[in-house]
């Protein structure tokens, strides 16, 4: 209620401020209007420069009040909303000095130099690729060239027929293998 009363009061004297001052005016023009062939009195003469004194200070006020409101900076009030979501803070992240813990974490992390084995995975990503043997080649090679054959008689074959086939195509890569693993087994290491 009290809160009412100021705000209330604050808007009557606006309102009679502006009064005064038409009023003020509207004084001086009578006065002028009035008395401006007849003698004044010492009297009247310092009243009539007291309005004209008094109406020149309002209207200075009024334009320096003008213009502290247009360079005067003024706080944001804190409980209007902002006008665009802003992510609330979480708990460990809300404290005093919060923004340089962040940039001086940062900025150690950059420092920092690295050595250990755990940082070594990290960094030399590479595949890992197994020895490749010449036999596993060979049973690789086996498989597709038993099943890479085009012809048309093949569906008509029996199956000891296709057995004798895919022996006949095996036999000389075999033999090829036989003699690299002797090969690779009378060299020395």
């Amino acid at each position: 209620a009290s809160e009412l009363r100021k705000v209330s009061r604050w808007e009557y004297l606006g309102k009679r401020r502006a009064e005064k001052v038409v009023e003020l005016r509207d004084d001086l023009a009578d006065e002028e209007f009035l008395f401006s062939d007849s003698k004044l009195t010492r009297v009247e003469k310092e009243r009539y420069e007291h309005k004209t004194k008094l109406l020149a200070l309002t209207e200075e006020h009024k334009k320096a009040a003008e213009l502290e409101r247009v360079q005067r900076y003024y706080m944001p009030e804190d409980d209007v909303k902002p006008q665009i979501y802003i992510e609330p803070l979480e708990e460990s992240e809300a404290g005093p000095n919060v923004d340089l813990k962040k940039w001086q974490d940062e900025q150690i992390d950059k420092a920092t130099v690295r050595f250990s084995a755990k940082d070594a995975k990290e960094r030399n990503k590479q595949k890992d690729y197994d020895l490749v043997m010449d036999e596993e080649i060979q049973f690789v090679l086996i498989d597709s060239v038993a099943g890479n054959r085009e012809d048309k008689d093949a569906e008509v074959m029996s199956a000891e027929e296709r057995k004798k086939m895919d022996i006949a195509q095996v036999e000389p890569i075999s033999k090829a293998a036989v003699t690299g693993r002797t090969q690779r087994d009378n060299t020395a290491v």
